[in-house]
């Protein structure tokens, strides 16, 4: 079995996009024209977020198949993942008020910092929105993932995928009825996005066992599925209700995200990687990118609004917002993310400088003369 997939890192790139476009297209009408280009995105735009936990799902479980009973590497799990998220999300969270500061004349700690400060800094649970990096509820998920992958590292292999099929199958039939517990905690544990990191993990485990034929069919039945989500939620839901109802965003576009991995994957074990090189890029950065976009909102508002309202001056207001999120965000992978990452994940090779070279070329030299000395 392979380590990667080419396919799926450039599906994070389209993830990424996909969000990226979408939050632009509701600053789209702030920035005050009558008829929004992008406003047909609002519709789906936002479930590359589904297409993020159902990957995330997958990757986990992919990447630790070979791990899954041992629970020596709990410890080490653990701590990777939680590398994964803090550094680069502290730094934009850190960063951005200072950002704003100095662009905008804006205060550099929110009013809300006192009471929230600290589940921001976190990443804990909380009613109140962060509004320094909005997208953190997400992450707030993703560490939930982390901890309940757990189990499987512990539990005997069967048993630690029957634990998480069982969970994945509590959240998926509450989000069915449409039922959802009453405290907070619940509500948390049993979200409805809890059944994609779940698919995700089950989409790794048919890879993993052999389940790899019809790549090109599953791929047509995904993006079948995320049509008919997306005239559903145009034809049933408001814009705004994604932000409170999981439920909907799940049922529509979670099992459809998940047979698109799961194509995806297929097509790239028996075809190899048809993935474009510019598209691999911004899934390498799309972590960094989708935690840095949002910085750059009030700064486009702002000075966008200065600039005319025709339909020219707003095609260029929208390429530069779209290179501004994500040419921030690959400067932040650059210089943050990826360092950060190759600290933990091999030992920096040791550069020699000049004179070492030439040291170690008099003392080959010397070891030379000293053998030829001894033969004669």
């Amino acid at each position: 079995m392979r380590k990667s997939f080419d396919n799926l890192q450039a599906a994070r790139g389209i993830a990424c996009l996909s969000v990226v476009i979408y939050h632009i297209a509701i600053w789209e009408a702030a920035y005050g024209i009558s008829t929004p280009l992008l406003r047909a995105i609002r519709w789906f735009g936002f479930a590359g977020v589904d297409l993020f936990f159902v990957l995330s799902g997958f990757i986990i479980t992919y990447a630790h198949w070979d791990q899954l009973g041992h629970r020596h590497v709990v410890p080490k799990y653990l701590f990777r993942r939680a590398w994964r998220i803090y550094p680069t999300y502290l730094f934009v969270l850190l960063l951005t008020p200072v950002l704003w500061h100095f662009t905008l004349n804006w205060p550099i700690l929110p009013a809300e910092s006192e009471r929230h400060g600290w589940s921001w800094l976190t990443l804990l649970p909380t009613v109140a929105q962060n509004p320094i990096v909005p997208q953190a509820w997400t992450l707030t998920f993703e560490l939930l993932f982390y901890i309940a992958f757990v189990p499987l590292l512990i539990l005997p292999r069967t048993c630690g995928l029957l634990a998480i099929a069982s969970w994945g199958l509590i959240a998926g039939s509450l989000a069915i009825l449409g039922q959802t517990p009453n405290d907070r905690v619940g509500q948390f544990v049993l979200s409805p996005l809890v059944l994609e990191f779940v698919l995700g993990a089950m989409v790794a485990v048919a890879i993993r066992t052999g389940y790899t034929r019809f790549g090109l069919w599953k791929l047509c039945v995904g993006f079948i599925g995320i049509i008919v989500g997306s005239l559903v939620w145009y034809l049933t839901c408001d814009v705004g209700e994604y932000q409170i109802s999981h439920r909907g965003r799940t049922l529509a576009f979670g099992f459809a995200m998940a047979i698109i991995v799961w194509g995806l994957a297929s097509l790239e074990i028996h075809n190899g990687s048809q993935a474009p090189k510019w598209l691999l890029r911004i899934g390498d950065a799309s972590y960094s990118i989708y935690l840095v976009h949002c910085s750059m909102h009030p700064i486009l508002i702002v000075y966008g609004c200065a600039m005319p309202h025709s339909r020219l001056w707003h095609m260029l207001w929208l390429t530069i917002a779209l290179t501004s999120c994500v040419g921030a965000g690959l400067l932040v992978h650059r210089f943050v993310e990826r360092p950060a990452l190759e600290l933990v994940s091999h030992r920096p090779k040791r550069s020699v400088s000049c004179f070492g070279r030439i040291a170690s070329h008099i003392r080959s030299r010397f070891r030379l003369a000293s053998r030829t000395y001894r033969v004669k």
